[in-house]
C-alpha cells in the first residue's frame, strides 16, 4: 500500500532518520517496500521531470518520459542500488529516455516554402513562467552537465536540482562535508567555463523546482511497482514501451562490455602463453636515429558507402548542427535507414555490412573509451517496427563500440522524409574533399553566432549552404516585436562580419518556447527574410 504524502514528506524532513537511496532500494529490492520506492519517486521526481522536459518541451510528454524512467528503475533496482545515489542514474537515463521519446515527436528541417505546412498542434500548452528560468537554457545547461565527472555531475544535481545543503549532500552521499564543498565549487567552475563558451551564464544553475503532484507520485509508483513484480502494465502503451526499450539497450550493453571482456582476457592469455613458449631474446644496444620532423596530420577522409557514411567531426559548427554534441565528439555515422527493411516489419540483415561499417569507423582513428560518435538515420514515412529500430540499434552501437567509439547519448537522431529524398545526393557533398582541413571559425556575440559551411561534413548536413546563423536567446514568438532589440542587432551584425558573396543561402538555427501560435511560423520565417535581405543572401531552412 501507498505511504500517504503527509508521511513521506515528514520523513524527508528528518535529518537524522532520513535513508540514503541506497537504503531505500534495499528495502524496495528485499521487503518489495512500496512506501520506499514512492520516497523515492518524491524525493527525485522534480529533476527528472527537468531532465525530460528539458528535452521534449511539453510538461505532458516530460510526465509520461518520466514515469518509464521510474519504471526502468524499479526493474533494474538491484544493480542500481550499488551505486549508492541514484541521482545521476536518473539524470543520464532521464535524457535517454526523453531524446527517444522525441523519435516520433521531431519534425525533419523543411526548407521556408514548406513552412506553411507545420501541423498547427505543435503549440503547447502555456508553461507558467516561475516553473523553468526566465530565460530557459535547461537543454544547454544538461549538456554540459553530461560532460562533467559523476561525482561532480552528482553533485551539482544535489545542490542545485534538488536543492540540498553540503551537509544534507554528504550525508546522502557518505562524503565528508568539507569533501563536498570543495568539488561542488570546482565543478561549478568548469561548468561556468563550458557555458560561457557556448553564450551562456551560470545564473540558469539556479535552483527551480518543478511542481510535482501527488497523483503523479501515486500513479507512477503503483505503476512501477506491478512492472517489477507483477510484470504488469499500469499506464500507457507509449510509456510502456519507452521503459523495455531502456533496459533492453541496458541489457544490450552489458552483453557487449561482458563480450569485450571475454576477447581482451583470450587475447592476453594468447600472448602469455606464447611468450612463455619462447626463450627470451637479448635487444641490441640502441642507436642513435635522426628525428625526422612529423608532418602536421590532416583530418581523417570521410567513407560513403551504399547504405551508410562514416565522417569526422572536427570543427564547432558541425558540434552545434549536432545538438549534444561536446569536445569527444569526433564522429558520425549516417544511415539510410529505409534501405534497411524490406518492408516496415522485416529488416534485410543483409544490406547493411557491420565489418565494413567497423573498418571506416577504425579508419578515423578514435581514441579508445574517450572519442564520441552520434547515429544518424534516416527513414521514410512507412512506420517503422520498433523491434526492428531496437535490433539495428544495438547492432549499431556494438560495432561503434568494436571500433573504439563510444556511443552518444542519446544515441542516435531520427529524421523522417518523403519518396524524394535521395540518400545517395545526401551524402553526396563527402565525396568532395573540399573545404576538409577548414575550421569553420564562427563570428559574432554570445547572442547570435554566424558560421560559414565549408567542410563536407556541414555542406551534407546543410545542404550546401553558404552559412548558418544560431540565435541563442530562447524567445517567445506570439507577437509582432517579437525579436528583442539586442538580438536583432547582433544577427545583424553576424550575418556582415560572416562577408559571404552575395546571393548565398544562409540556414537558420532558432531556440523558441513551446508558446506558439497560428503566426508563429511566418513571423519567424519574416524576421529571417528582412536579415537576409539587408545582407544580400537569400534564406535556405529553418529549424527551431
Amino acid at each position: 500500500m501507498s505511504y500517504p504524502a503527509s508521511r513521506i514528506l515528514a520523513a524527508t524532513r528528518s535529518e537524522l532518520a532520513e535513508p540514503t537511496d541506497a537504503e531505500l532500494l534495499a528495502r524496495f529490492v528485499n521487503d518489495r517496500d512500496a512506501g520506499a520506492f514512492e520516497l523515492l519517486v518524491w524525493r527525485h521526481a522534480g529533476l527528472v521531470l527537468r531532465a525530460c522536459r528539458s528535452v521534449l518541451g511539453d510538461h505532458h510528454a516530460a510526465e509520461d518520459a518520466a514515469q518509464a524512467v521510474f519504471l526502468a528503475l524499479a526493474r533494474q533496482a538491484p544493480a542500481v542500488g550499488r551505486l549508492g545515489s541514484v541521482t545521476g542514474w536518473l539524470f543520464r537515463v532521464a535524457r535517454r529516455v526523453a531524446y527517444r521519446a522525441t523519435r516520433r515527436r521531431v519534425l525533419p528541417t523543411v526548407s521556408t516554402t514548406d513552412l506553411d505546412a507545420l501541423p498547427a498542434d505543435l503549440d503547447a500548452l502555456p508553461v507558467a513562467p516561475a516553473l523553468i528560468p526566465d530565460q530557459n537554457f535547461d537543454l544547454v545547461l544538461h549538456e554540459e552537465l553530461d560532460r562533467l565527472s559523476e561525482p561532480h555531475r552528482t553533485l551539482v544535481l544535489l545542490c542545485f536540482f534538488e536543492g540540498l545543503t553540503h551537509a544534507e549532500a554528504a550525508r546522502r552521499l557518505g562524503w565528508p562535508v568539507g569533501t563536498v564543498a570543495s568539488r561542488v565549487a570546482r565543478a561549478k567552475d568548469k561548468l561556468a567555463d563550458r557555458l560561457i563558451q557556448r553564450g551562456v551564464s551560470l545564473s540558469v544553475l539556479a535552483p527551480v523546482a518543478l511542481a510535482v503532484s501527488p497523483s503523479f507520485v501515486t500513479a507512477t509508483t503503483r505503476a512501477a511497482v506491478a512492472f517489477a513484480t507483477t510484470r504488469r502494465t499500469l499506464v500507457a502503451d507509449t510509456v510502456f514501451e519507452l521503459a523495455k526499450q531502456e533496459i533492453r539497450m541496458t541489457l544490450a550493453k552489458k552483453v557487449l562490455n561482458l563480450a569485450i571482456g571475454a576477447v581482451i582476457v583470450c587475447c592476453a592469455l594468447a600472448l602469455g602463453l606464447r611468450s612463455s613458449a619462447e626463450p627470451p631474446s637479448v635487444s641490441p644496444p640502441p642507436q642513435a636515429v635522426p628525428v625526422a620532423k612529423e608532418p602536421a596530420k590532416k583530418p581523417p577522409q570521410a567513407v560513403v558507402s551504399k547504405t551508410f557514411a562514416v565522417a569526422p567531426i572536427t570543427t564547432e559548427l558541425q558540434r552545434r548542427l549536432y545538438r549534444g554534441a561536446g569536445p569527444n565528439s569526433t564522429a558520425v555515422v549516417i544511415v539510410d535507414g529505409a534501405a534497411l527493411f524490406k518492408d516496415p516489419k522485416t529488416l534485410n540483415t543483409d544490406a547493411l555490412n557491420l565489418k565494413e561499417l567497423q573498418t571506416a569507423l577504425e579508419s578515423l582513428r578514435p581514441e579508445k573509451g574517450r572519442s564520441v560518435a552520434h547515429i544518424e538515420m534516416h527513414y521514410g514515412r512507412d512506420r517503422t517496427s520498433g523491434n526492428c529500430i531496437d535490433w539495428l540499434d544495438s547492432a549499431l552501437i556494438g560495432t561503434l563500440v568494436s571500433a573504439g567509439f563510444v556511443p552518444s547519448d542519446p544515441t542516435h537522431r531520427t529524421i523522417s522524409h518523403n519518396s524524394a529524398f535521395s540518400f545517395e545526393d545526401y551524402v553526396a557533398p563527402l565525396k568532395d574533399n573540399k573545404g576538409t582541413d577548414d575550421t569553420e571559425n564562427g563570428v559574432g556575440d554570445e547572442r547570435v553566432r554566424a558560421y560559414p559551411v565549408r567542410t563536407p561534413l556541414s555542406r551534407a548536413l546543410t545542404q550546401s549552404v553558404g552559412g548558418v546563423v544560431e540565435v541563442y536567446p530562447r524567445l517567445v514568438c506570439k507577437t509582432d516585436d517579437w525579436v528583442p532589440e539586442g538580438v536583432d542587432k547582433s544577427a545583424v551584425a553576424a550575418l556582415e562580419k560572416l562577408k559571404l558573396a552575395k546571393g548565398q543561402r544562409i540556414n537558420f538555427l532558432w531556440n523558441i518556447r513551446p508558446e506558439r501560435d497560428s503566426q508563429t511560423s511566418e513571423r519567424i520565417q519574416s524576421v529571417c527574410e528582412r536579415w537576409v535581405k539587408n545582407a544580400g543572401l537569400e534564406l535556405g531552412q529553418l529549424s527551431y
